[in-house]
């Protein structure tokens, strides 16, 4: 494991059961790693199975889903918001295809900068 500066000396601690695992290029605990599994897993069954998401299409999340915290947004983002009316938004959402390049416009700039 390595720091960004690399003058600072990084002591790996191993987790539960003596494993780190990497989520978002950060060492977390297992037990981090594992909820992250669990929530992208239960964000891909949402998506496929519940009624049509607002603000985008499934496809749009679907490419959404590779972005750091695209499952987050999905769930928080999908669906109405609370205390608001529940007045169906238009029509205009965003598409899969659109999402593609957004998510590859901002995974770019997000691994430049590592």
């Amino acid at each position: 494991m390595a720091s960004w500066d690399r003058s600072v000396p990084v002591e790996t601690v191993p987790g539960h059961f003596g494993s780190t695992w990497t989520v978002l290029g950060l060492g977390v605990p297992t037990w981090v790693g594992v909820l992250t599994l669990v929530q992208g897993f239960g964000g891909l069954v949402v998506l496929v199975n519940a009624a049509p998401p607002w603000r985008a299409t499934r496809w749009a999340w679907f490419w959404l889903f590779s972005l750091p915290f695209g499952v987050t947004a999905f769930l928080l983002l999908s669906g109405p918001l609370p205390g608001r009316p529940t007045e169906r938004a238009s029509s205009r959402r965003l598409r899969g295809g659109w999402a593609f390049v957004l998510s590859v416009v901002v995974l770019g700039g997000v691994q430049g900068s590592l």
